[in-house]
């Protein structure tokens, strides 16, 4: 499926919102299984390919790829492998996609994950709490208290001074 690709790492640290908004690219996002060399085991792999010629990686595969579906985009999380060259040891990154239909989509997004990482940023974070975890918990405390305070809006406040 076509998407637009926020990376939101970059040698496995989070990047700041308006580093990973800058950078968006377009493209295929395949995920399945699939295998590092010949003699590797299978593992997860998430693919993001030019809409072109559909064989062309865009940016490095994600491996043992995750997929988190977050209201209207998809997270994806897993390990990048880089190699600087064909003899260099492989370095292994933390890296997370956000995956979104359009651009005006994901520029709402960065300007949400701003707002948040402004209140309160800590750039020691492992993938495991990442600014989109921390806002999806944000969104869904803003929803309760929203349906909280509907409840009892109708409520008079008692009258202690009369």
């Amino acid at each position: 499926m076509l998407f637009v690709v926020y990376q939101t790492r970059h040698h496995g640290r989070p990047l700041a919102p308006e580093r990973i908004a800058a950078s968006p690219r377009k493209g295929l996002v395949r995920f399945g299984q699939g295998t590092r060399d010949l003699y590797a085991r299978g593992v997860m792999l998430a693919r993001l390919l030019d809409p072109a010629d559909r064989k062309t990686e865009l940016i490095p595969p994600i491996e043992q790829a995750r997929v988190h579906r977050v209201f209207d985009f998809l997270q994806i999380i897993g390990i990048e492998h880089y190699r600087a060259s064909a003899k260099a040891k492989v370095d292994r990154w933390d890296q997370t996609w956000i995956c979104c239909q359009d651009e005006a989509q994901g520029h709402e997004l960065m300007l949400r994950m701003h707002q948040r990482i402004r209140e309160g940023y800590r750039p020691h974070l492992t993938w495991v709490d990442s600014p989109v975890q921390r806002l999806r918990r944000d969104e869904r405390a803003e929803r309760e208290n929203a349906a909280f305070q509907a409840e009892f809006a109708n409520d008079d406040p008692p009258d202690i001074f009369k």
